[in-house]
């Protein structure tokens, strides 16, 4: 039966097996009525198959790539059919992609919150920390006692020290330890007090900003302290 013939050719192409259903269907007799049907379902299975894979191939170059947006845009774009096996061909990629394209986005995401978090901390040091161009002398008994900043040796306004209140400094008085305060606050410098060589990292007026900056510092991991004159 020329019917059953083509049927089973159809379902063979449907399930990708493009050679065997070309091959059951020119099984179909010229004598049978399903023939001219036959020949016509060769030649447009023929022409599907390799329109079909020009566009797979392109997809597939651009999944490759990681370009995942390029691919969802392909596979929606293209006239692709409702179902077998180019369908659920296309489908399976396309899911992949999505997949991909969300964790990307995600990551995004998570660096632009990073980002974000680390310009509110600089932020926060800035408004917090005294401007390193103006270092205040810390060190006790007297006022004008000089400070050490890096190679060179300053003494500052009385009238300045007599402001300040409070002074965060690190229980570090080492040449590394100063390196790696920097990377914190650039304008941390290294100051004479009754303890000894410390690292000044901010001078404050207000008691509660500097607990607050202390706080962000031994979050930071560091050894920090107020010092009250």
């Amino acid at each position: 039966n020329g019917s059953l013939i083509l049927a089973r050719a159809v379902q063979n192409y449907q399930a990708g097996n493009i050679k065997g259903a070309i091959a059951i269907a020119q099984d179909v007799l010229p004598s049978s009525s399903a023939f001219n049907g036959a020949q016509t379902k060769i030649d447009q299975w023929h022409n599907e198959w390799v329109s079909f894979e020009r566009k797979f191939d392109k997809i597939q170059q651009a999944y490759e790539q990681r370009r995942w947006v390029d691919v969802l845009n392909y596979a929606q774009n293209s006239n692709w059919p409702t179902r077998g096996y180019w369908r659920q061909k296309l489908n399976r990629i396309m899911a992949q992609a999505r997949q991909q394209q969300a964790a990307l986005e995600a990551k995004r995401k998570q660096l632009a919150v990073q980002n974000q978090i680390g310009s509110r901390a600089n932020q926060r040091i800035q408004n917090n920390s005294q401007p390193a161009s103006r270092p205040v002398s810390i060190a006790a008994p007297l006022p004008k006692q000089p400070v050490v900043t890096g190679q060179k040796t300053t003494a500052p306004p009385a009238s300045q020290s007599t402001k300040i209140k409070y002074y965060v400094i690190l229980n570090d008085g080492s040449a590394s330890g100063l390196a790696k305060a920097r990377k914190i606050v650039p304008g941390a410098f290294l100051g004479r007090f009754p303890q000894g060589s410390r690292i000044q990292m901010g001078a404050f007026k207000n008691e509660a900003k500097a607990n607050a900056f202390a706080n962000y510092l031994r979050q930071q991991g560091m050894s920090a302290s107020i010092y009250r004159p």
